[in-house]
């Protein structure tokens, strides 16, 4: 993804029909869980951020996955505390969601999940990467100033 969409920050406004309901997000999670013979799953309130948290569970792993608020991109990790993520990449659960379509919004632009790799997060945030978005969120990143693609796509900014 060289360029994120308007409103991604949680500051724009997103594209038209652009979000991802908490629903939408749990129901994602819990085919996940089934798919990949997790056990528990915990989805995450968070005071603040522009994305979901939720936690899947075996007895002796955990994977975190945090999905945008308005747009149907997710991140895997293997550790989450208080906005910190250390992302990972996992191939067969990436191929998974890359081919999920979405659930419930049926009129969304984006119809499937994508399911971002650490390269994709990691990348530094350059003009191109900022070129769609729009002037309340330039204002934002150059208040907030984050350094990689991941800080914008999973902020906490309140």
């Amino acid at each position: 993804m060289k360029q994120l969409p308007k409103g991604i920050t949680d500051f724009g406004k997103p594209e038209e029909n652009e979000s991802i309901s908490e629903l939408e997000f749990k129901l994602f999670c819990y085919k996940l869980l089934v798919e990949f013979k997790y056990v528990e799953l915990e989805v995450i309130e968070l005071s603040s951020g522009n994305y979901y948290l939720g936690k899947l569970k075996t007895n002796n792993k955990e994977l975190c996955i945090l999905m945008n608020r308005h747009y149907p991109i997710v991140g895997l990790a293997d550790y989450y505390d208080y906005g910190i993520a250390n992302f990972i990449d996992h191939k067969e659960i990436c191929e998974y969601i890359n081919s999920e379509n979405r659930l419930l919004t049926l009129e969304s632009t984006y119809k499937h999940y994508r399911c971002m790799s650490v390269l994709d997060l990691e990348r530094e945030v350059d003009e191109v990467t900022l070129k769609l978005l729009d002037s309340q969120e330039i204002r934002q990143i150059n208040y907030w100033k984050p350094q990689k693609v991941k800080d914008i796509v999973f902020n906490n900014w309140d």
